[in-house]
């Protein structure tokens, strides 16, 4: 298991795929504030890193925020934002997949 941030981790043996505990990970942290509404999330290859994982497991959980609506790509840019208001979303979206 790989911690971000705590009690936040990557279980490589869990039964729920990768992108989706990733997925998972960034949605508590929207929820708890501590990725604000509005501001940039890590990059995907810095995700990468600290979790030890495919660049593109990365970009499949962020895809996975993004066609929920809790994220927004800014083109050309390569980060990914919050959108305003979308913490009790995230919540919703965080307990929708947690019974997945």
């Amino acid at each position: 298991m790989i911690a971000i941030g705590r009690q936040m981790t990557v279980n490589f043996r869990s039964a729920i795929p990768v992108f989706r505990q990733i997925a998972g990970i960034l949605l508590a942290q929207i929820d708890t504030g501590e990725l604000p509404a509005g501001e940039p999330i890590p990059p995907q290859a810095e995700l990468a890193a600290r979790l030890e994982v495919a660049r593109g497991t990365c970009a499949k959980a962020v895809r996975t925020l993004r066609d929920a609506g809790i994220v927004y790509v800014v083109t050309g840019k390569g980060s990914v934002s919050l959108r305003e208001g979308k913490a009790a979303q995230a919540a919703e979206a965080l307990a929708d997949m947690r019974h997945r």
